[in-house]
């Protein structure tokens, strides 16, 4: 299985902390879709960015190739229920 990585996730380093199994797969591009960073957090030292549908717009992230069971970590640190 591949995953879009991006913001922080770009940092291989950064991936493997959560995900050991992950292995880049290269630069990849992501059409019709944009970044943006519309999700805040108390702390003031930062937020966190994501991905919204925007027609005409790209953004380039980083492919890996993951195990399944790695996803759910993914999801866990995200928030996503």
């Amino acid at each position: 299985m591949f995953y879009f990585g991006y913001c922080t996730l770009l940092d291989v380093a950064e991936m493997a902390r959560f995900c050991p199994g992950a292995k880049p797969a290269g630069v990849a591009q992501l059409t019709g879709y944009q970044l943006c960073f519309s999700r805040f957090q108390s702390d003031p030292t930062g937020g966190s960015c994501d991905i919204v549908a925007r027609p005409g717009h790209r953004m380039w992230g980083l492919l890996y190739e993951m195990i399944p069971a790695e996803y759910d970590e993914l999801d866990r640190l995200a928030g996503v229920d």
